[in-house]
């Protein structure tokens, strides 16, 4: 798959207008920049093709950025994520969840997002969910979490890749 075409069906994955396109592909710019997808850097003009994983690693860290969460943070999850089996190896049917947990002894939930505080990620059945969703201790103030349902994730992979365009 070559650049445009992922372009285009992130965009219409994650329902960017005419209007956001521009901004969409200035964070496109930012993860590449970012090493996201994981690809060799190949000069400007130079044809390269795009694989399942890589389109996996962009969808995933789009989402991520509407969580808001800074380009280092996603940086970070992003390449934890690449030492697991690859994100669009989930099966459709798989009940699967990832909670993505921050917590800092910070007084306010905008300190939680830099690098400092401590990120924990859970891959968790769906009966397990409630244990992997706990409260912050006491002493930590602020918590931030995501719960993303990989089920649908891989659904809204498979759609964009599989389906003729």
């Amino acid at each position: 798959m070559e650049y445009r075409d992922v372009e285009a069906r992130l965009a219409e994955l994650h329902k960017v207008d005419e209007e956001g396109i521009g901004a969409f592909r200035a964070r496109l710019r930012v993860l590449r920049d970012m090493n996201i997808p994981n690809m060799p850097k190949v000069g400007k003009g130079s044809r390269v093709e795009f694989s399942i994983e890589h389109l996996a690693e962009l969808h995933l860290a789009i989402t991520l950025s509407r969580f808001g969460l800074p380009p280092a943070r996603i940086l970070q999850i992003v390449e934890y994520l690449r030492g697991l089996p690859p994100l669009f190896q989930y099966h459709r049917k798989t009940d699967l969840w990832m909670v993505l947990t921050m917590r800092a002894g910070a007084s306010k939930l905008s300190d939680i997002k830099d690098k400092e505080s401590i990120l924990s990620i859970t891959l968790c059945a769906t009966g397990k969910l409630a244990e992997s969703l706990e409260m912050a201790p006491a002493n930590e103030v602020a918590t931030w979490q995501a719960v993303l349902n990989m089920r649908q994730f891989a659904e809204d992979l498979h759609s964009i890749t599989y389906d003729e365009k």
